[in-house]
């Protein structure tokens, strides 16, 4: 049953009909998102409460109204998304008041003070220490809320990470309950450190394979093989720059194509959050996508690069020789095979 009569969807048109600055909506997209308003109350009336909710945010795109975003937090409340309800409850309120809206005022009034006392909170305390970082879900929490009650999702599991030069990583995950308010206290620990070793020299870290030399050519490997001669080892040695250069075209070209899909990714994320946030702060979260564009402009011309390297190495003239090599391109790899 809806909570607030239909007569709310001719909130969306009030600041609109009466002014026809540049920018403002169209008639025919005025008309459209009071389509889109009315099925999403015949959503709410049968219980589909994402698909009115997605209906509601593409209406709110076009003029967001203090009725349109008590709709779109009745939603987020039956779908269980209690935080973007409390949020979109305030947004309600706060624009119901600016509006002199006291229908609105007088919905919003009731679930506003339910969701504050059901929503739990979570306080992250974070000792003092130089370049310190926390993240709550993988997201970084900014400086000026360590410390403060945050909002977050009840019976949802909430990882905590703390990160700072010269200390041991801070991790754990916490799940609230309804009406919970939470405290954790991050711990650092120092990060060990390398020190003389029992000679007294400094501790050293095992050589790896780039300590490895290989044997001088006069000395025959073991097992009595016979070293290749010189004429194979000069032609294999043409052909492996063009393989290695190709190879790495193509990575950076796949690079670019992955970077380019999760900025499209990236976008509509953004699309769908800048719905029912304010223009100052859709801007912000706007990084993200930006950087993917910019690392997908950077594999294109990288590999384009390449690939010109590529074609003037395997156009060189090369002796016939036993060395082969070839590109093998599977799902999520790619390598080279052959033999040198």
């Amino acid at each position: 049953m809806r909570a607030v009569p239909f007569l709310l969807a001719s909130v969306l048109l009030v600041g609109v009909v009466g002014s026809a600055r540049a920018g403002d909506p169209t008639p025919g997209e005025i008309q459209a998102a009071r389509d889109l308003f009315a099925k999403a109350e015949t959503e709410e009336d049968a219980g589909h409460w994402a698909s009115a909710l997605e209906k509601l945010r593409r209406a709110g795109s076009v003029k967001m109204t203090a009725g349109i975003r008590y709709h779109i937090a009745l939603c987020e409340e039956k779908l269980g998304q209690l935080v973007a309800a409390l949020s979109d409850y305030t947004g309600a309120d706060q624009a119901a008041r600016a509006e002199k809206n006291r229908e609105v005022q007088d919905a919003v009034a009731e679930p506003l003070r339910a969701l504050r006392v059901r929503v739990p909170t979570l306080t992250i305390n974070v000792p003092e220490a130089s370049g310190a970082e926390l993240l709550l879900d993988g997201k970084a929490v900014p400086v000026g809320l360590w410390g403060i009650a945050t909002p977050v999702e009840p019976a949802q599991p909430h990882a905590i990470e703390a990160r700072a030069p010269g200390k041991q990583p801070f991790s754990v995950q916490v799940t609230l309950k309804e009406r919970d308010a939470q405290t954790v206290d991050v711990r650092w620990a120092d990060a060990p450190k390398t020190g003389p070793g029992p000679s007294g020299g400094d501790v050293k870290p095992p050589p790896g394979n780039s300590d490895v030399k290989p044997p001088p050519r006069d000395v025959p490997p073991a097992g009595g093989a016979d070293v290749p001669p010189p004429g194979a080892e000069t032609t294999t040695r043409s052909r492996a720059p063009a393989v290695v250069t190709t190879v790495a075209a193509v990575g950076f070209l796949g690079f670019g194509v992955g970077a380019f899909f999760l900025a499209g990714s990236a976008q509509d994320d953004l699309r769908a959050q800048c719905a029912t946030l304010p223009a100052a702060q859709c801007d912000g979260l706007k990084g993200p996508t930006r950087t993917w564009d910019a690392l997908s402009l950077t594999g294109f011309i990288a590999g384009g690069a390449l690939g010109v390297v590529a074609v003037v190495l395997w156009a060189q003239p090369s002796q016939t020789s036993k060395s082969e090599a070839s590109l093998v391109l599977g799902p999520g790899s790619i390598g080279v095979r052959g033999s040198f």
